[in-house]
């Protein structure tokens, strides 16, 4: 099920890989500063079940590179932000 949605999929081919906190929106935030190691270690997060879920591409692509200050999903706004603030200190 994707979180933001609360819709189920079957396939693979229905979702993208989104990043909680967009690597654009992080970059502005300072990993800019970050050693390559860094970035890299962020941008592929399997540690952290919160930085990487599964979401239809239409929501991945409304999301784009926004926070939670332009951008809220349809469902479970809570969360988002919950996971948003826990990710981000």
């Amino acid at each position: 099920m994707t979180s933001w949605d609360n819709r189920v999929h079957t396939s693979a081919s229905t979702v993208q890989i989104d990043h909680l906190v967009p690597v654009h929106e992080a970059w502005g935030s300072g990993a800019r500063y970050w050693s390559q190691a860094r970035r890299v270690a962020f941008y592929n997060d399997l540690g952290d079940s919160r930085s990487l879920s599964a979401q239809t591409s239409a929501l991945n692509s409304s999301k784009q590179a926004s926070g939670p200050e332009t951008w809220m999903p349809p469902k479970n706004r809570c969360a988002y932000i919950g996971q948003w603030v826990a990710v981000t200190i």
